[in-house]
């Protein structure tokens, strides 16, 4: 409102200038002026425009800009390739795990393979049983108290010359699995068969919850070492 009586006002100005410029000498210069008070009023009332237009609800023809969405990349998913260290195993040649029972089964490595590295890597070496009534397996346990869940080995089987190089050897791990009523209850959690002197092979089995683990050797010939190489426990499946 305050714009149209602005307006009307500087028209009716104009008209005033043009009406009151009566000399007959300046006919021409009072339609010049009137020609200049109108040109003036435009350019205020553009002015004016400019000014006031942009503020005008809804005046603007610009259209808001929208935020862009840049999706995170690697804040939440761990490092491809990465995972969890192993844990450290516990070897059973090791010092702090010596055999629960079945000790004196266990011997040196045999003087012809002691310089070999293949029967050297963290070894226990179990003799063969004599195979006669009563002596038809030679078992070694450990105390697992439940600590672990896996156990792995390689086996290395060794018979002189003297003796059936090609005599078949078997492995067995076997567990003892506490029950409620106190008592214990014995399973075969692994077991290798297929070894040679040629062709070690590996030995794994699950040992989780197992108070104690059992490795019983059997041998075709009884001159023979069986010897299990990287033999451990792991508290990993």
């Amino acid at each position: 409102m305050d714009l149209l009586v602005f307006l009307h006002n500087a028209a009716t100005n104009a008209q005033v200038v043009t009406l009151t410029t009566t000399k007959p000498e300046s006919r021409f210069n009072s339609r010049l002026t009137a020609a200049a008070s109108i040109a003036t009023v435009l350019a205020l009332f553009v002015a004016i425009v400019a000014w006031w237009w942009p503020r005008s609800p809804g005046g603007s023809s610009r259209t808001a800009e929208q935020p862009t969405s840049v999706p995170r990349t690697g804040t939440n998913t761990p490092p491809t390739g990465e995972s969890a260290a192993d844990p450290a195993a516990d070897y059973l040649a090791g010092p702090g795990f010596p055999a629960e029972a079945g000790g004196a089964l266990l011997v040196s490595i045999p003087s012809a393979v002691r310089g070999d590295p293949g029967y050297n890597s963290h070894p226990i070496a179990i003799k063969c049983p004599d195979n006669r009534t009563g002596d038809q397996a030679s078992e070694v346990t450990y105390l697992l108290r439940g600590r672990y869940k896996r156990f792995d080995a390689t086996v290395h089987p060794y018979y002189p010359p003297s003796a059936d190089v090609k005599a078949a050897s078997w492995v067995f791990a076997m567990v003892d699995v506490r029950q409620r009523d106190g008592t214990f209850h014995r399973d075969e959690a692994g077991r290798q068969q297929r070894a040679s002197m040629a062709a070690p092979a590996t030995l794994t089995a699950d040992v989780a919850n197992a108070e104690k683990l059992t490795l019983s050797v059997q041998c075709a010939d009884q001159n023979g070492t069986v010897v299990l190489t990287e033999a451990r426990v792991t508290s990993v499946e």
